[in-house]
């Protein structure tokens, strides 16, 4: 496995960057999680934060892609990078 993403194909790439992008118009300054295993990449995105102590009531935003190659990997990055 590598740690290196390539998505299956250039429709996913973009799905990937307009996710970001609308994740970016909600909190310019937000992060993205992405998590590879094997051949699925999960994008995790912070929609609306929680409230109180235990940020209860957290809204996560999710997109799966098919990956071309397989990958081990779990980073957060800007979504500045993303974009």
């Amino acid at each position: 496995m590598t740690d290196t993403l390539h998505l299956a194909d250039p429709a996913s790439l973009e799905d990937l960057g307009r996710f970001a992008a609308r994740a970016r118009a909600i909190d310019a300054d937000g992060a993205m999680r992405l998590q590879a295993a094997g051949g699925v990449l999960a994008a995790w995105v912070g929609v609306l934060p929680g409230t109180g102590i235990l940020a209860e009531g957290t809204v996560l935003g999710l997109r799966t892609f098919a990956l071309a190659t397989p990958a081990d990997v779990d980073v957060i990055v800007p979504l500045g990078a993303v974009t």
